[in-house]
């Protein structure tokens, strides 16, 4: 035996290695009853998940080490049972003398593997996780068709920020056994994180025919997450697969793809899950589960704060009774998850301390709830159930990219016409920009993408992309997104309301634009140069675009309309800008014998001082009398 296990002086082990050095022949030959295949018995008593029965079982395993100290599997039996029977430093020493006895079989390293994983899972060390990952690296290398030690390595994988490997892993382990489901559980979760969606969803979907039922169960199964929502959840504990397709439907972040980032996000997380808190195809579902499918893994993990390995809760008592004694505290382990991103620091306590953890006892309902203003601003997640999740809407690790985009409805008889613009910083990389449209019942009516081109705008700043959809009166969702070469990766929604249309003139939103008063065609076919930016810099003039229709005809059959503008400031009442800005309030006359009006004004604004403005223009029909008004805001800065 190497001299590194005598090297345990003062300790347990070192005391039961002296005992077996002097032992006789006949504890030899004892091993041959006490050898791994005669361990169910200390199993069911550790499986009662009670104090006496996990030290029975260790005891057990104590007496078949001291018969058959050369064994490594015994070694490995014992460290997971002194792990269960929260005796760490039993644990990590048994660990160290099975890698010694046995440092080339690759079961043995896959089961140093698993209880260093079941360590890290109890003190959230990262020393632990990187040491089951080289255990379970080594079994892989010792056997390349371990399948064991390739969907635990890709788990791994996926938790360090590989996804890459953990995809080509779980590859070669679904090739060398098709029928495991664990290994399609990994694909998928790898693949979600590298943004293949649409095979990552078939990987998940197919893993459900080869898993225990409970795992199935808990895939599929959306009961716990949304019982908020739904009243069957809540009575049942279970959700119809309509009623949870019709909840993902309508909480899809990006309508530009076919498939639902969010959900998708939300299915790998219960799948690394049930990889990562299983024991055999048991899954020991706690609080701590819940945490990681609604928010991730966290970004900080305490354990036992102020370096106590144990607290003491007392039940609080509401009275005092002279003859009855104060109430005695008990013993209970404790972590505290943090997302800062997200504004959560939840308290969770193991108070069987047995490795399952529950929300810290208050006086109040605990609940981690992601805080409104930690999340403010955040594009590339979103936000369900009132902050009880939050997940991705772009694989990690995409670069987020700062996209504008602006949604105008230009009516045109029962119809109107949605014109979406969206710009990005210009830069060497290809750009191409996607559009969906989705009406009140969820259903997509468009779906397209295209190249951008350079602004006409900012030509040498931004790149702009132009959409298009007829619609009739309704609500309408909008999402543009834009993808580049170097992973990175914008999105951007609208809710957009058509209202019906009332007696009167009818008319388009304004559109601030670039250039002079020839920029758009005002053919059929108009395209228009979008300012985005709303910004107009020193010596230009303010250009905007709108069409009117819906005029009522005169005698002589000719429809007749004035249009006036006027300028306001936002930021100041000053009497010196008020001056200046009953210059810039415009009316004009116009015939229109057509049944659409394309306008562009243009109005000379070098005279007013830098700051914020509002821009209004009001149609007023001359046969009817009616009239309407749009409104938008620019800003005036130096070039």
């Amino acid at each position: 035996m190497n001299a590194s296990i005598l090297a345990f002086r003062r300790s347990w082990f070192a005391v039961l290695l002296a005992a077996t050095l002097t032992a006789s022949a006949p504890a030899v030959a004892r091993g041959a009853t006490h050898g791994p295949d005669s361990l169910a018995t200390g199993w069911r008593q550790l499986d009662l998940q009670t104090i006496e029965s996990r030290r029975a079982a260790l005891a057990d395993l104590e007496a078949r080490v001291l018969a058959a100290p050369d064994q490594a599997e015994l070694w490995t039996a014992l460290a997971r049972t002194a792990l269960a029977s929260q005796r760490p430093r039993r644990g990590r020493e048994a660990l160290e003398i099975a890698a010694t006895i046995a440092p080339e079989d690759a079961r043995v390293q896959v089961e140093l593997g698993r209880i260093w994983k079941q360590y890290w899972l109890a003190a959230m060390d990262s020393t632990d996780l990187l040491s089951a990952y080289e255990a379970f690296g080594r079994a892989a290398k010792q056997d390349p068709a371990n399948v064991d030690a390739r969907v635990e390595l890709a788990t791994l994988s996926i938790l360090r920020g590989r996804p890459l490997v953990a995809a080509e892993l779980a590859s070669r382990a679904c090739l060398l056994d098709s029928t495991r489901g664990d290994a399609r559980l990994v694909l998928g979760c790898a693949l979600t994180r590298l943004g293949r969606f649409a095979q990552a969803r078939a990987a998940l979907a197919s893993a459900t025919a080869w898993l225990p039922e409970d795992m199935t169960r808990r895939l599929e199964d959306d009961a716990w997450f949304l019982e908020n929502t739904f009243e069957e959840a809540r009575e049942t504990g279970h959700l119809s697969a309509s009623s949870a397709r019709a909840y993902w439907t309508a909480n899809d972040p990006d309508l530009t793809t076919p498939e639902n980032e969010a959900e998708l996000d939300y299915r790998s997380r219960i799948a690394l899950v049930l990889l990562l808190f299983r024991r055999g195809d048991e899954v020991r579902w706690d609080e701590r589960c819940e945490l990681f499918v609604r928010y991730g893994p966290p970004t900080q993990v305490a354990v036992n704060p102020n370096d106590s390995p144990f607290w003491g809760y007392q039940y609080p008592r509401r009275s005092f009774i002279a003859y009855v004694p104060p109430p005695i505290p008990y013993p209970f382990q404790r972590q505290v998850w943090m997302y800062p991103e997200y504004g959560i620091r939840f308290d969770l306590w193991d108070q069987s301390l047995r490795g399952l953890y529950r929300p810290a006892i208050t006086d109040g309902v605990p609940r981690a709830t992601a805080s409104a203003a930690a999340l403010s601003g955040k594009a590339d997640v979103v936000v369900l159930q009132g902050g009880l999740g939050v997940f991705r809407t772009m694989p990690p690790g995409s670069r987020l990219l700062p996209i504008a985009a602006e949604v105008s409805r230009l009516p045109a008889g029962e119809r109107t016409r949605l014109l979406v613009h969206a710009t990005v910083p210009s830069s060497g990389a290809d750009w191409v920009a996607s559009c969906a449209v989705s009406d009140a019942d969820g259903r997509v009516l468009q779906r397209v993408a295209q190249s951008m081109a350079l602004s006409a705008c900012w030509f040498d700043e931004e790149r702009v992309a132009e959409f298009s959809l007829d619609v009739p009166e309704g609500r309408y969702r909008v999402d543009v997104s834009v993808n580049d070469s170097e992973h990175g990766r914008g999105l951007v929604r609208r809710a957009i309301e058509i209202a019906t249309a009332q007696p009167g003139p009818r008319m388009s939103d304004l559109v601030l634009i670039c250039g002079s008063a020839n920029a758009p065609g005002l053919g059929e076919q108009i395209r228009l140069e979008p300012n985005l930016r709303h910004v107009v810099p020193d010596r230009e003039a303010l250009s905007a675009y709108f069409e009117v229709s819906g005029l009522e005809r005169g005698e002589d059959g000719v429809a007749r309309f004035t249009y006036s503008c006027a300028i306001r400031r936002l930021e100041s009442r000053r009497r010196v800008a008020a001056r200046l800005l009953r210059d810039l309030e415009v009316t004009r006359e116009v015939e229109q014998p057509e049944d659409i009006r394309r306008q562009v004004l243009e109005v000379p604004v070098a005279s007013l001082p830098e700051g914020r403005y509002s821009l209004s223009v009001t149609v007023r029909d001359a046969v009817s009398g009616l009239e309407t008004t749009r409104r938008t805001e620019f800003a005036r800065r130096a070039k």
